[in-house]
């Protein structure tokens, strides 16, 4: 009988501790959904933040088309009233290629910088 004992002791103690490592492998499962739920809502904010960014972008780059094509707009209405063209021109699209020519460089100033350093430089004459 003492073997008996023993061995119903030893079986109640293998049931509890497999009730444990049970409720350990559930407890386990738990926090892997918690951290997988969270990583969900983790993801979906950056997609919605990258989503702002890239939306805030193409307001900007829109905004800057529309100053540039502005800009040029006005550059080329200004050449188009300094420009004396002569009653024959003979050449008509010589002239259109250097106006458009002359527009760009100006623009490439104003974008990069340039004409601020033109204007600053004190200009020597030869």
């Amino acid at each position: 009988m003492m073997e008996t004992k023993s061995g119903g002791q030893a079986g109640g103690e293998a049931g509890q501790l497999m009730n444990t490592v049970l409720e350990a492998e559930r407890e386990a499962k738990r926090a892997v959904a918690e951290c997988e739920q969270r990583a969900e809502e983790i993801l979906k904010a950056a997609q919605a933040h990258a989503q702002r960014l890239v939306s805030r972008a193409d307001q900007r780059i829109t905004v800057i088309q529309m100053r540039c094509n502005h800009r040029i707009d006005s550059i080329v209405k200004s050449m188009e009233m300094q420009q004396q063209v002569p009653g024959d021109a003979a050449h008509p699209g010589q002239l259109e290629a250097q106006a458009i020519e002359a527009v760009v460089a100006a623009l490439a100033a104003q974008l990069t910088g340039a004409d601020d350093e033109a204007a600053a430089e004190p200009r020597v004459r030869e």
